[in-house]
């Protein structure tokens, strides 16, 4: 019974992420912080009337791509989390950027499905598999 539940679930939440790319969504989404303050930076430049202090034509154009990532990174972190019911996103980023528990209102397994469903998710959005 145990192998039968266990092929529904993988078939429920998509494929098994290969260790790597599993670990490589852990820490993009412990990266949130710096991905938020990137956005940021985006939107401040998207701005018509506002100066930038800028290095090098080349330093410009690295941190240019550098910030492209980092929203797109972030877009795929919100896409990704969309099917998550809306009351379990927070607690399940903090879960996995603290290590905190899960909330007390769902059980274990319930937060469990949720966040490999959330990293499948992401994996895809990155095109990662």
């Amino acid at each position: 019974m145990g192998r039968i539940k266990k092929e529904a679930d993988d078939a429920l939440s998509g494929i098994n992420l290969p260790r790597p790319v599993y670990y490589q969504c852990i820490w993009i989404i412990k990266d949130i912080d710096r991905l938020r303050m990137l956005e940021a930076m985006h939107n401040y430049k998207e701005q018509p009337d506002e100066l930038l202090c800028c290095g090098t034509e080349g330093e410009s154009m690295v941190t240019e791509k550098v910030i492209e990532e980092g929203v797109r990174r972030l877009r795929a972190i919100r896409a990704a989390i969309q099917p998550v019911p809306e009351d379990m996103r927070q607690d399940l980023i903090e879960n996995i950027m603290a290590g905190t528990g899960f909330g007390d209102y769902a059980h274990e397994n319930t937060w469990k499905k949720w966040k490999k469903r959330f990293i499948n998710e992401l994996a895809h959005n990155l095109d990662l598999v």
